[in-house]
């Protein structure tokens, strides 16, 4: 009757769900399992590191080019909406590579494997908490150099 079924505990198990809903929900299954603390850590830091790695230049050619058109505003303001894309991107990319990393820490687990890597991409991409946040972090520091 329903377009999916949806468990007791609000999993959600048809494959017709959307990538969106997908990606939220596995995102709170990998919260809700337990690591060592350390692999924790281990998996978090690699994963930005390895995000910092890819993002890195595209950052210094957008850097280069804010530089280069600092005096006009609408070429600017272009500059600006593709560092926030670039800021998603960077959210969903390390959260990825930290699923990915402790899938490979902890091999043997059932419920990590179940997790989706590219739905969380997708969401966690965009995520509009993070949208919000960033912009707001961006226009805080727009403001504050002119």
């Amino acid at each position: 009757m329903g377009q999916f079924k949806i468990q007791n505990n609000q999993e959600l198990t048809n494959k017709n769900v959307s990538l969106w809903r997908k990606g939220k929900q596995d995102i709170k299954k990998y919260y809700d399992i337990k690591f060592k603390k350390s692999t924790n850590i281990k998996t978090l830091v690699f994963g930005m590191l390895i995000t910092a790695i890819i993002i890195i230049p595209f950052a210094l050619i957008l850097m280069q080019l804010y530089k280069a058109y600092v005096y006009h505003l609408s070429f600017c303001m272009i500059i600006l909406l593709i560092g926030w894309v670039m800021l998603w991107i960077c959210n969903g990319l390390s959260n990825l590579f930290t699923i990915k990393l402790s899938k490979l820490y902890y091999k043997e687990n059932p419920k990590l494997e179940a997790i989706d890597e590219a739905a969380v991409f997708f969401y966690e991409t965009l995520n509009p908490g993070f949208m919000i946040f960033t912009f707001i972090i961006i226009m805080f520091v727009f403001f504050a150099l002119l």
